[in-house]
């Protein structure tokens, strides 16, 4: 990987970018992409690089530019914060964890308490966590104190922790879906210089995590007559996780190819063939529902219809503070989306 991609990725994994809040992370990848596409920015942060925008066949290539985040809800008079949830968080794996208020007056590092257990009860061993069971504590003491740095109502992000623990897995927060917009742009700047039969249009989409809402507004503006979208999905290779609910789906085994009722059949067919011509490592995915999870089936309900795919990096603890992928898969990702778009024309199907 160029010098250049690393800094872009190490950059995106950095960012904080919870739904809502996507503007820093949207302008990395709109200056990431700029010297090789036209480059615009809709009111919501979505963010869409395109190639030939003269051609009539139109592929939209779509990934998540938002993470998981909070939302101050109340400041207590001893200075914690109280939160609420801005997409899926799990309450059960969020104390110890360190974050981020993305206050109107700058960044404000805080930490998520939990009552110590040598304090527990045997009934507080017994009760699941809730999310109104935790709070943080940005070392104040008061809640004048607390409301000189931060308001109702400021997003919290947890704390970037960007690592590479061997040659080929890296380990970070937000890895969904920001190791989706890496692929993208990394398949924008491939395509640039090639000739191609069809105009495509990528985009780094706002707001997935709170249903799918950015991409609404580009697939309706766009009318695509193909989509391909880029998230991650379940490893199975994890301890506890059973390959037969989730489909046998590993770290370094290669991109995933998605079958559910969201990916057109023969699309998503030749996406196989053309792994195969070129030895491309995939594996066949079946997602845990037949519908939704992604932003492939608003894509695929837009305008008149729009005959979409589905790729998936396998990525283990999704929504938890740090997310494990391999950038092998990565690259496996970036060559079938590569090969897929200088195949289409507009008799491909």
């Amino acid at each position: 990987m160029e010098d250049k991609s690393k800094k872009f990725l190490n950059d995106l994994l950095n960012s904080n970018s919870p739904s809502g809040f996507e503007k820093q992370t949207s302008q990395l990848y709109r200056d990431y992409i700029a010297p090789y596409c036209d480059v615009s920015v809709d009111i919501l942060y979505n963010t869409v690089a395109v190639i030939n925008p003269e051609a009539e066949t139109k592929i939209l290539i779509d990934a998540h530019l938002d993470e998981i985040g909070m939302q101050i809800t109340y400041i207590h008079e001893d200075g914690f914060l109280f939160f609420r949830k801005v997409g899926g968080i799990d309450p059960a794996i969020m104390p110890g964890s360190e974050v981020i208020i993305l206050s109107g007056r700058g960044e404000v590092s805080g930490i998520i308490g939990k009552k110590p257990i040598h304090l527990q009860r045997v009934e507080d061993f017994r009760t699941p966590l809730r999310l109104d069971d935790l709070c943080i504590d940005i070392g104040v003491n008061s809640r004048k104190k607390a409301k000189e740095l931060v308001s109702v109502g400021d997003y919290i992000t947890l704390k970037p922790n960007v690592q590479m623990l061997n040659e080929h897995r890296i380990i970070s927060k937000a890895l969904d879906d920001k190791i989706g917009v890496f692929v993208l742009a990394e398949v924008m700047k491939q395509l640039s210089s090639k000739k191609l039969k069809v105009g495509v249009y990528g985009v780094a989409s706002a707001q997935e995590e709170v249903g799918s809402k950015g991409i609404k507004i580009q697939a309706n503006k766009i009318r695509p007559q193909y989509s391909i979208c880029i998230d991650v999905g379940f490893a199975s290779d994890v301890y506890n996780v059973k390959e037969k609910e989730v489909s046998r789906f590993c770290l370094g085994f290669g991109v995933g190819i998605n079958h559910s009722t969201d990916t057109n059949l023969e699309f998503t067919r030749r996406l196989k063939e053309i792994a195969i011509k070129n030895d491309i490592l995939f594996q066949p995915v079946v997602p845990i529902s037949p519908t939704g999870g992604t932003n492939t089936s608003s894509i695929q309900l837009s305008n008149e219809g729009v005959i979409t795919t589905l790729v998936s990096i396998p990525c283990r603890y999704i929504h938890s503070p740090i997310e494990m992928c391999d950038m092998r898969d990565v690259e496996s990702a970036i060559s079938l989306l590569t090969e897929t778009i200088l195949a289409i024309d507009k008799d491909y199907l």
